[in-house]
């Protein structure tokens, strides 16, 4: 229990706090490997490696979320499989390494599909919304619409993802907004 509560404190830090989310991250490390449980020892690599996203620590972040992977891998959860392949996603981002960004959310888009379980909904509209993302990055806007608008529709139906919608819809203005400027650049 003070693995797992160790490890929900670090990621309460994610994207506020990356130094603290590491520390409390390192404590659930530290007891994990004491208790001998692998599940806590790869959310603790986990966690680490998505702030060391955030703080621009790449090197560093892949080789955690590649410890965190093969660890999941090996006790067979899929649900942590996909959720460190989305992490390895936004890091290849990150790195403007667009076609395997997009490799890594299409395989953590396919596993969260096969988990039948309601709370994935979540985490299929964050893929859609990641992948849109790189889409849009790589001037693909019409494959970049066509996922937002996947996210759009999923993440609607899910209680206080009303921010995550409203930035799904204002990423398609955007879109239309520029091209619209390109368009009338073009005929001027």
């Amino acid at each position: 229990l003070l693995v797992k509560n160790l490890n929900l404190i670090s990621k309460n830090y994610v994207y506020q706090n990356s130094d603290k989310g590491i520390e409390y991250a390192k404590k659930a490390l530290q007891l994990s490997r004491e208790l001998n449980w692998k599940f806590g020892i790869g959310e603790a690599y986990l966690n680490i490696g998505i702030h060391e996203v955030s703080q621009g620590k790449y090197l560093e972040s892949q080789k955690k979320l590649n410890v965190a992977n093969k660890i999941f891998i090996e006790i067979k959860n899929n649900l942590y499989i996909a959720k460190t392949y989305i992490e390895i996603g936004i890091l290849k981002a990150n790195q403007s390494k667009y076609p395997e960004s997009l490799d890594y959310f299409f395989k953590s888009l396919k596993l969260f599909e096969n988990i039948k379980t309601s709370n994935v909904q979540k985490s299929i509209g964050s893929c859609y919304e990641n992948i849109g993302t790189v889409y849009n990055l790589t001037n693909n806007y019409d494959d970049a619409i066509e996922n937002y608008t996947k996210a759009i529709e999923i993440l609607s139906k899910i209680e206080k993802k009303e921010v995550q919608v409203a930035l799904n819809i204002a990423n398609i203005a955007i879109i239309y907004q520029k091209n619209r400027f390109e368009v009338e650049d073009f005929y001027t």
